[in-house]
């Protein structure tokens, strides 16, 4: 299973940098989001829970086409799944993706519906470029996570 948590530079300086390179990424995420709940790391837990706050302070830039270059608004983005086209609308605000809509898409709703749904959601919490392909639905996921990055590459003037 993939380690979907790669510390960005910001939760690197809430540790000593050697504790990054000896940790497992799930293990460093919870240490850090245990300091965020003491009290120990400055800013504190915003409203919205964990998913949210993640998002809003450990966004990771997407592949190639940086989310803080992104302007606001929504954008629509474009894929290739398994069964034809994936249309997504992003809305991006502050340089961090808050929603993710499924426009449009020809995929089986209980095989490459589902991935799309899980890949959703990760995509709101890692970003695009952390997020990986769902297993039994490669190319449904890959459409997804190709508008995804489409949309951002429209939203950043590309």
């Amino acid at each position: 299973m993939k380690d979907l948590y790669r510390p960005p530079s910001r939760a690197r300086n809430l540790l000593p940098a050697p504790v990054f390179g000896v940790l497992s990424g799930g293990i460093a995420a919870a240490l850090v989001l245990a300091l965020v709940f003491s009290g120990c790391a400055s800013g504190g837990l915003k409203s919205g829970g964990v998913a949210r706050f993640l998002r809003e302070n450990f966004s990771p830039q997407s592949g190639g086409v940086s989310l803080a270059n992104c302007r606001d608004g929504v954008w629509e983005g474009l894929g290739r799944g398994y069964r034809g086209n994936i249309l997504v609308r992003l809305s991006v605000a502050g340089g961090l993706i808050r929603n993710i809509e499924i426009a449009e898409h020809g995929e089986d709703p209980a095989v490459g519906g589902e991935a799309m749904a899980e890949l959703l959601e990760q995509v709101l919490v890692y970003g695009p470029a952390e997020t990986d392909a769902v297993s039994g639905a490669t190319e449904s996921s890959r459409g997804f996570l190709s508008a995804v990055e489409d949309a951002l590459r429209r939203g950043s003037g590309k």
